[in-house]
């Protein structure tokens, strides 16, 4: 059975000039093959000219897209086919000024600015490592790099007691950090510690608003300055004022629940800060009642999929400079491992799993606040104790047969047999250690 059209593999049944498009996209993207001389479900059919195509192709292509394919031709059947391979170019190729991308199984040209965050990429140059002629030392603020001094203590011992009382002080500290051009400052530094990064990049924050519906605001809020600040003051912003905690009590011990694991959120407002493109829009937070949804400009780099978020993969940062002063500044991982985490806290409070996607020319992280709603609830076979354990294990992570027993003022057997209940209905599944040590959370 043939294999189907994909990222790297195209059928054509005949030659046309308009097939060097997905060559130029072959090898704008991994590289791939055109097997020429089959339909689209990959069958072989008559190939017209074959020896002429061998001779004319690879002339063709060289003289349109500058680059050197390599062609066989296979004998599998009473129709050949020929295999136009190309491999991934380290420079952008163009087709007649134009161009394309692969995407999945068909060719997308770029425009805009795709377009120039493609050929800025391409070049070697990323964004963060450019020198910003516009800036001064004077634009920088001297408490975050203090702070930064103390949080790379343990990774970057060498900085500490560096004197940061004279411009010769910060320029060779941040000439250490590869944060200069000479004496002057790249575009990593004003972002990194600049007391006003918006002054030069007006789309440098982040925004948060509250939503009853997609088109009805509530109200929002602006973070600015650098991203060491807009990392908290997002985080103080979110919990004083758009995320209610859930306060129940212990006996007379008052206890309050975060809707959102606090490390989950703070993992991917830092992912979405150092992985954004600062030459596109402003990043933004969407809270709603039942979810919240973290979009930044700019989507996944070639080699990883939303697929791989899941599993442990390579770190491939869109911007180098501000991952690696993040990294010594202990708030994240060199190892991609930031997606894993996001997902293991969820887990742990009991939450739907975080969706993960590329969407609106850009990347989205969306946090469920609950997957059993009063609406789901409603259709399923409880009863009034087994609802009562549910709304208890939601505000407090787990349930004990005993906790189970006090809450209804029932037996243990009534106890045991209502949570068996709860697992075949898959909405429990029963944790820790056997006997008094076990416990109940939502599956």
């Amino acid at each position: 059975m043939a294999k189907a059209e994909s990222q790297q593999l195209d059928y054509k049944q005949q030659w046309q000039d308009s097939h060097l498009a997905t060559l130029c996209a072959f090898a704008n993207t991994e590289g791939g093959t055109i097997h020429l001389g089959k339909d689209d479900q990959g069958q072989p059919v008559r190939l017209e000219n074959p020896k002429k195509l061998l001779e004319m192709l690879p002339g063709k292509i060289i003289q349109k897209l500058d680059i050197y394919p390599r062609l066989d031709i296979h004998d599998e059947s009473s129709n050949p086919y020929i295999a136009i391979m190309v491999e991934a170019s380290p420079l952008p190729v163009a087709l007649n000024g134009k161009y394309y991308r692969r995407v999945g199984s068909t060719n997308q040209e770029l425009k805009g600015q795709t377009l120039a965050q493609f050929l800025v990429a391409r070049s070697g140059n990323r964004w963060d490592d450019q020198a910003e002629p516009r800036a001064r030392v004077a634009d920088l603020d001297r408490e975050t790099l203090k702070r930064f001094q103390r949080l790379a203590s343990e990774r970057l011992p060498s900085i500490q007691g560096e004197p940061l009382k004279t411009d010769k002080d910060i320029l060779a500290l941040l000439g250490k950090l590869e944060l200069t051009v000479g004496k002057t400052l790249k575009r990593a530094a004003i972002v990194l510690f600049g007391k006003n990064p918006q002054a030069l990049y007006d789309a440098a924050y982040l925004k948060i608003g509250l939503f009853a519906t997609d088109t009805e605001l509530l109200s929002d809020d602006h973070i600015k300055g650098n991203v060491f600040q807009q990392v908290d003051q997002a985080l103080d912003v979110l919990r004083l004022k758009y995320l209610v905690p859930k306060i129940y009590y212990e006996g007379i011990v008052r206890k309050e629940k975060a809707e959102y694991p606090e490390t989950a959120l703070r993992e991917a407002i830092i992912n979405a800060l150092i992985h954004r493109d600062y030459a596109g829009d402003i990043l933004q937070i969407s809270v709603y009642d039942d979810k919240m949804i973290l979009w930044n400009q700019g989507t996944l780099p070639d080699a990883l999929s939303v697929e791989d978020l899941q599993r442990k993969h390579p770190s491939r940062p869109r911007n180098r400079l501000l991952s690696d002063i993040f990294y010594k500044a202990g708030y994240i991982e060199s190892w991609g491992r930031g997606t894993l985490a996001i997902l293991q806290d969820c887990e742990r409070a009991g939450l739907p799993t975080p969706q993960f996607r590329e969407a609106f020319g850009g990347f989205e992280v969306t946090f469920f606040k609950d997957g059993l709603t009063e609406e789901k609830l409603a259709k399923l076979p409880l009863n009034e104790r087994q609802r009562k354990a549910i709304h208890y294990i939601k505000e407090r992570s787990r349930i004990t047969n005993k906790n189970y027993q006090q809450l209804n003022q029932c037996s243990r057997n009534t106890a045991s047999n209502d949570l068996k209940e709860l697992i075949e209905l898959g909405l429990v599944i029963q944790a820790g250690r056997r006997g008094a040590g076990s416990y109940y959370v939502l599956s």
